[in-house]
Parts: C-alpha cells; structure tokens; sequence
C-alpha cells in the first residue's frame, strides 16, 4: 500500500470520526467511526473509530495525523458593540465559524439589568467591540467598568477602539485573568477586519477544549492541525469555491453540515444584486 497515506480526524459532539487518504492517488482509503469518549480518555473513541477502520484497511503506518473538534458544541459567547448594525454585527460575524455560538449581542452602554441577564448565563468569552480608531471611548470604557461585577472565569477578547485598549486593560484586569486584546473589529465605519478576532477566539476555543475535554494526550497523537470543526470546513469551502494555483475552484456555493449538536450554514459568495429596486444596508459581508 501507499506509504503517503494520512489520518484525518473529527472528535465530534457524539461520534469520533476517521477518514484515511491516499495523499499522492487522491483516494478515500476508508472511514469510521465510533462515540466520542467524553467522559474518560479522548483516546477511548479515537482508538475504537480507528481499530473498525483497521478491520476494512488492513493497518497502516500513517504518515501524518491531522484533527479537528466540535466536542464542546461550541464555546458559548456573547458580544458587546455600539451600534448595533456597525460594531455589534462586525463582532457577530467575527465569531461566526471561530468555534463559537454568539448567544446574544448587546450594544450601547450596558445596563444593570443587562449584567445581571449576563450573569445568569452560562458563557466562556465575551467580545468587547465598539468605536472605530481614534473616536469613541467612553462607551467601551465604560462597559468594561460593568463588566468587572460579573464574577466568572470567562475569557475577555478585546477588539474595539485602539485608543482605549489600555484603559479597558487595566479596568478588567481587576476582575478576569484572560484577557487578550486584538485588532479593532471594525477600524473604520463600513471597514470590518474580523480575521484577527476569529484567530484569537479559535486560541481560547482549543485552550478551553484541551483543558476541559483531556485533550492533551490526544494533541501528542497528532501531526498538528487541530482546529475548531466550523474554522476548518469554512476554509475548505473557501478552498472547494476559489480552488487553488494548479486547480480551478467550483465558485459560489453553499455548505451545510449537519453535525450531532449543531447544524452550521455557511455561505461563501459576494454580496451582491442585480436588482435596481434592491439597495443594501449596514456591513458588506465578507465573501
């Protein structure tokens, strides 16, 4: 048998999946699978997906090994902006595919009632977003003054107004440990730049599953690689609609996946109308 041969990986909400593939024929050498072991060692599921394939394969000395995971369903998250059609629907999209469930956007200054509703949900980062560079700093100042009552470990991802990053800093600094500050969402009105933010949400969303999930043995296994389920079919749309330097791509298109806890859309195409009637309003979405 071929000895370019590599073990993909899906540590699911419910199964464990495996595909084996022939890297240099391009061929599916076979695939299995087995329930994810989330109560005990990752590896449980992981060794029973790949002992069933064995059974079809014959065993191979696989050349590399490759995973990603949606076993925590999803970090959960919440956002807070300014406006709500700006900087609250940029830090919306910034999470969409980063490996979490944005469970609800808040814009303007928080409210007491407001933190108190964040109090009781049960969530793992809030996205602090809100002013371009160089203009308003009072709003986000002041929300990160509000959220220092919520008494959790959540981690705080920072991605509004440059201008007030140290004054938020050292405010949450008294309350949350994790803190990590970003680019700006949205440096200018109309300008999104969600690439950033999505980066460092996927850090907390592995950091958080290979604490929570004992995924630590499992990323000793690996070759690399292990990504959020939704960042990595994402990217493989991306990579199906545009194609690459030596193969055309298949264009616009839509990808559903029906997953054991989710079910993810994504949409990879340009925002656009032929419809002179048709005017569109708020944020370009990216492609």
């Amino acid at each position: 048998m071929n000895e370019n041969i590599n073990l993909y990986i899906d540590f699911g909400s419910v199964f464990t999946k495996v595909t084996a593939i022939d890297i240099d024929n391009e061929v599916i050498i076979g695939t299995e699978e087995a329930f994810t072991s989330l109560d005990g060692d990752i590896l449980d599921g992981l060794n029973e997906a790949i002992n069933k394939l064995y059974k079809k394969t014959g065993e191979i000395d696989f050349k590399e090994k490759y995973a990603v995971s949606s076993a925590m369903g999803g970090l959960k998250m919440i956002t807070i902006g300014l406006v709500p059609q700006f900087t609250a629907e940029a830090s919306k999209m910034a999470a969409l595919g980063a490996g979490a469930r944005v469970l609800k956007v808040y814009s303007y200054k928080l409210r007491d009632e407001d933190i108190k509703e964040i109090c009781e949900m049960d969530i793992d980062i809030i996205l602090m977003c809100g002013g371009t560079d160089g203009g308003n700093k009072d709003n986000i100042i002041f929300n990160s003054e509000q959220i220092i009552k919520i008494k959790k470990d959540i981690s705080i991802v920072y991605a509004g107004n440059c201008d007030a990053a140290y004054d938020c800093r050292r405010i949450l600094e008294l309350t949350f440990k994790d803190i990590r500050i970003t680019e700006n969402v949205m440096p200018e009105i109309g300008e999104i730049n969600v690439e950033p933010v999505r980066e460092i949400i996927k850090e907390v969303f592995l950091e958080r599953l290979i604490r929570a999930k004992g995924f630590i043995k499992a990323r000793r296994y690996l070759s690399g690689i292990l990504m959020p389920t939704p960042s990595a079919i994402l990217n493989a749309g991306l990579l199906l609609a545009k194609g690459t330097e030596t193969e055309k791509g298949v264009g616009e298109l839509l990808v559903v996946d029906c997953g054991g806890s989710t079910t993810d859309v994504y949409s990879i195409a340009e925002v656009r109308t032929k419809k002179e009637m048709i005017i569109l309003k708020g944020l370009p979405e990216p492609f």
